[in-house]
């Protein structure tokens, strides 16, 4: 949970940054190698214990719980949002819902 914090919050700050300047690439950079450095030791280290300990039903049903929580989460980084389960679960929804709105306004070519 901390890696994943520690991720959301250098994801906020390169949301709040230009690729032009700012120190944006080595930023970006830092953050892939951390993201990455995280998935390498859930693959090597998470995964196998669930794979020992859960049949494929159990699988199964983890990784739709995971699409279904992926649908309501927030777009965006919100470093000062809850951490907790229960807090992300209360919130999670709406910010998700604000998130996706700004999505969509951002992604609406301008009128001329």
């Amino acid at each position: 949970m901390a890696e994943e914090d520690e991720a959301t919050d250098k994801l906020a700050e390169l949301e709040a940054l230009t690729p032009d300047g700012d120190g944006f690439d080595s930023k970006l950079a830092g953050f892939a190698r951390a993201v990455l450095a995280h998935a390498d030791a859930e693959e090597q280290e998470l995964f196998p214990i669930l794979e020992a300990d859960c049949d494929a039903a159990q699988l199964e049903r983890m990784g739709h719980a995971i699409e279904r929580a992926e649908k309501l989460a927030p777009t965006h980084a919100h470093p000062h949002g809850p951490t907790s389960a229960i807090g992300n679960y209360l919130v999670g929804p709406f910010v998700a819902m604000v998130d996706k709105v700004r999505d969509a306004l951002h992604d609406t070519p301008a009128r001329s």
